[in-house]
């Protein structure tokens, strides 16, 4: 009994842990797109990760993937899932707050319900269907109270504005970031339904390919000056 309680705690831990990392990034997103623009912050954070990951599977000795299969499923995990997301949330973050985009993202494991659903006929409970429906409920108040936060919970009110969009096309910014929230979520199914090997020596094959589109992203967009300590971090 007391190791069945100690493995509830370490998962409770580990699931707050995770929350803090995953809610924090969109702070770290926005401090780097204020530095540099929303373009290169979010290449160059695909480029930094897959720097670190392949560093951490050769020291660890757990490698790359292997086999053409897993290759696949690792291209179309690193640039659907990994590089588009984490390209376009630091530049939505320049026109919408951290709030906004916290609430659009908070969505993600109803989308893993229903894109499993759909797709791999994963079968959903009766609880689940009742979670589902309460999650829903509460993203939809949270939004109906004030999606839009603090307006200086946002890279916008640090950027210059001269490449503003109009005011008839700020609709995009909040498009693509749900459209950023589907990725991250696509990647959820993808891990059902790929043949079983290592999280991390996939998500560091897939790091690694999604640089072929961060690469040539941040190239064509590079920013005018060097960003601060705070921005690299």
């Amino acid at each position: 009994m007391a190791s069945i309680a100690n493995r509830k705690i370490v998962s409770i831990a580990m699931l707050l842990t995770l929350t803090l990392i995953f809610s924090s990034s969109f702070l770290f997103a926005s401090l780097s797109a204020a530095e540099i623009g929303g373009i290169p912050a979010g290449a160059s954070r695909v480029i930094i990760a897959s720097m670190f990951l392949w560093i951490v599977v050769t020291v660890s000795g757990v490698g790359l993937v292997k086999g053409p299969v897993l290759w696949r499923y690792a291209a179309l995990y690193g640039v659907v899932c990994m590089s588009i997301p984490n390209i376009l949330l630091p530049w939505t973050l320049t026109y919408i707050s951290n709030t906004t985009a916290a609430i659009y993202f908070s969505a993600i494991p109803l989308e893993v319900l229903v894109l499993a659903r759909i797709f791999i006929k994963t079968p959903i409970s009766f609880r689940k269907w009742i979670g589902f429906v309460a999650a829903t409920t509460g993203l939809v108040l949270l939004a109906l109270a004030g999606s839009k936060g603090d307006a200086g919970a946002s890279a916008s009110s640090l950027l210059h504005q001269g490449s503003r969009l109009d005011d008839s096309l700020l609709w995009i910014p909040h498009l693509l970031c749900i459209f950023a929230a589907l990725c991250l979520a696509t990647g959820g199914v993808l891990f059902q339904i790929m043949p079983p090997t290592s999280p991390i020596s996939m998500t560091a094959s897939a790091l690694l390919l999604g640089n072929f589109m961060a690469l040539p992203v941040f190239a064509f967009n590079l920013p005018t000056a060097l960003p601060s300590l705070i921005g690299w971090v």
